[in-house]
């Protein structure tokens, strides 16, 4: 936001430094990025920045004024014109451009808005004033349509220029065609208006509104999703996926899901991104281009993540850091704006004290995926085929390199080169092995820039586990739709201790359970009232414990499986999720932790390498917050066990139904 000495600022600040996060050193090197250019004049500070053609437009904070930069040749910024709005103690920080019109925000003035004609970005003249809001901190201008914004009220006033005509335009324009009052219950920072939705950041939500007749009634509200800071957002052009970034010291990126029948829309967490530590400060604004997120983040710079929409999650493709600032002097310092609409070669970003740069972002990433699934059992002594998808994020994959490499009962590694399918496919064999066994197993591969990737991507060191069973029995089942008898216990909690029901979604806690059912139930820590604040109600002190139910593995060892969201903003091991497991209910022995951000993952272990099978099997999951530092949740969904079985049957078998008697 950084408009105003805000209580607002104040309380996230006081917030970070109550969270107790230290800062690392700054500057990060770039990932997959290259600085092209930087542009930059000494005493300046700015703000926001927007792209037209080969022209930026570099707004300033604090100052009346809006730097027009040629990049003609990009690696050779020109000054072109500084436009002058002419407002004492104008703070011209927010700009758009569109069909030669540039529209500038003008912070703690009355005039509010000036329309600016820049068909010639060497020669700016000054239009019209836009006065129906003062003190506009944010404007969006889409298919005609002017929003405003003053980031201080539950207020969108949206202006009508379809009409409007810069060889005749008027000097003012003091009226507004719609004004949406009571959006929210706290203040309206910013708009995008992408299709037939408008996206409005509330600050306390993040709400959704119809404006595809917007010619004849005004934007119809279709749903919103809580939001602790919801400063600003974006959304994909096919409505898929939106990305909010939430303002304050402890704040990240939220990868919604949309659904949208037309009449409402269901807003459901997907994912979420955070640069650990204070360093980052904030993340600030998001674009997204495709599936690819650009966000701009203080003291982190540009942030570049990449939605794999057949997972609906995100990972880091590039970053390109601008400052050398850590965020301890404040959250508010660094890069503010990024516009990546002029191609992938000329992304543009404006550092508050270091101007603007103009980067070449080239992700080089390979995803892994498996089309049919990550087997948790096989057959025994047959090989059974493993398919693997590789989705490129730059460079294609280089078939020769894509290799599998398995291992039986901790022996000695195999490799093989996989078979190519084509479009991407690749094809191996997990290696027959005999009933009992368990397989490892990891893929790792180069693309045609000769970069390594590997999954899992701690790999070799980690690898995927198959177990060779002929036969899988299920034993126990819970989706949390019923009470079937977890306990829980809890120590020194003052919130977050594990509770079953339909979670309300915040940045760090899923907003629904891990089937994305609309009502459906699972296990979470505390329940968070709906747009409250993202650690409003994590778990501070602990641990809390939930622990299951009996299951009877009398019959022999097998699988636990979980599904689990495992969210801290601190690198902690203390704030990790720990799984244990017992055959008495009262010896407890480790299986693994689970700490990062938010997401719905799926694990599994088999109880034979921990403890004896009994009829008496429980598994136990622990998260606490001590010392409380860190804002951290969890959830749990969805978990099954199933005995498996070494029932060899016949080693041949013939009913000569097939006709082929030549081996006899």
């Amino acid at each position: 936001m950084r408009h105003r000495a805000s209580i607002e600022s104040l309380v996230q600040t006081a917030l970070a430094l109550a969270l107790g996060a230290t800062a690392a050193l700054a500057q990060e090197a770039p990932f997959n990025v290259t600085e092209v250019s930087n542009f930059d004049q000494a005493g300046q500070l700015y703000a926001d920045v927007w792209g037209d053609g080969d022209f930026a437009y570099l707004a300033h904070f604090n100052q009346r004024v809006v730097d027009i930069i040629d990049l003609t040749e990009p690696d050779n910024p020109v000054l072109a014109a500084t436009y002058d709005t002419g407002v004492i103690a104008a703070s011209a920080q927010d700009v758009k451009v569109h069909d030669g019109l540039m529209f500038v925000g003008m912070e703690s003035v009355s005039q509010g808005v000036q329309i600016v004609d820049v068909r010639d970005p060497y020669a700016p003249v000054k239009l019209t004033e836009v006065t129906v809001r003062p003190s506009v901190h944010n404007v969006f201008y889409a298919e005609g349509w002017l929003y405003i914004v003053d980031s201080g009220t539950t207020v969108i006033d949206i202006v009508d220029l379809r009409t409007y005509d810069p060889d005749n335009p008027p000097a003012t324009i003091s009226s507004f065609t719609w004004r949406l009052t009571g959006v929210g219950s706290s203040f309206v920072h910013d708009i995008t208006v992408v299709g037939d939705r408008l996206y409005a950041s509330a600050w306390a939500s993040q709400r959704v509104y119809d404006v595809s007749d917007i010619a004849n009634q005004a934007p119809v509200f279709m749903g919103s999703a809580p939001g602790a800071s919801s400063h600003a957002s974006w959304v994909t052009d096919d409505g898929r996926f939106l990305v909010v970034a939430e303002e304050h010291g402890t704040g990240g990126l939220t990868l919604f899901e949309v659904t949208d029948d037309g009449v409402s829309v269901d807003l459901v967490v997907r994912d979420y991104y955070f640069v650990s530590g204070l360093r980052a400060g904030s993340v600030h604004n998001p674009l997204i281009v495709g599936h690819r997120v650009y966000a701009s983040w203080y003291a982190a710079g540009v942030q570049v993540l990449e939605i794999d929409p057949d997972t609906a999650t995100w990972s880091l493709v590039a970053s390109y850091d601008t400052s050398a600032v850590d965020g301890s002097g404040g959250i508010f310092d660094g890069c503010w704006g990024v516009y990546p609409f002029l191609g992938s070669d000329k992304v543009l970003a404006s550092d508050d004290e270091n101007g603007l740069y103009v980067l070449d972002v080239d992700p080089n990433v390979l995803r892994f995926r498996y089309p049919d699934g990550r087997p948790p059992t096989i057959r025994p002594a047959v090989a059974t085929e493993l398919r693997i998808e590789l989705a490129q994020v730059g460079a294609p994959p280089a078939p020769a390199t894509v290799t599998l490499e398995t291992s039986i009962d901790g022996g000695a590694a195999t490799m093989q080169t996989l078979t190519d399918l084509g479009g991407g496919l690749f094809a191996g064999d997990l290696p027959a092995a005999s009933c009992g066994s368990v397989v490892d197993y990891s893929v790792s591969a180069e693309n045609t820039l000769g970069g390594s990737f590997v999954d899992p991507p701690a790999a070799p060191a980690v690898s995927y586990r198959t177990w060779v069973a002929s036969q899988a029995t299920r034993v126990f089942e819970d989706t949390f739709e019923l009470d079937l008898g977890w306990t829980v216990e809890n120590t020194a909690v003052s919130t977050g201790a594990w509770e079953r029901g339909d979670p309300n979604g915040t940045g760090a806690q899923p907003e629904h359970d891990s089937g994305g059912d609309l009502d459906g139930s699972c296990f979470f820590t505390d329940q968070a009232t709906a747009g409250s604040g993202i650690g409003s109600a994590d778990i501070d002190g602990g641990p809390t414990v939930l622990t299951s139910p009996a299951m009877d593995f009398s019959a022999g060892a097998g699988l636990v499986t979980y599904a689990f969201w495992a969210f801290s903003n601190d690198e902690q091991a203390s704030d990790a999720l720990a799984v244990e497991v017992s055959n008495d209910g009262s010896n407890w022995v480790p299986v693994t932790t689970h700490a990062g951000l938010g997401s719905w993952r799926e694990a599994s272990f088999f109880t034979g390498d921990f403890i004896a099978p009994t009829s008496q099997v429980q598994v136990r999951f622990s998260i606490a917050d001590n010392p409380n530092d860190s804002v951290t949740e969890a959830a749990i969904d969805f978990v099954r066990a199933d005995v498996l079985a070494c029932d060899e049957g016949p080693i041949f078998a013939d009913g000569f139904e097939s006709g082929d008697t030549s081996a006899w």
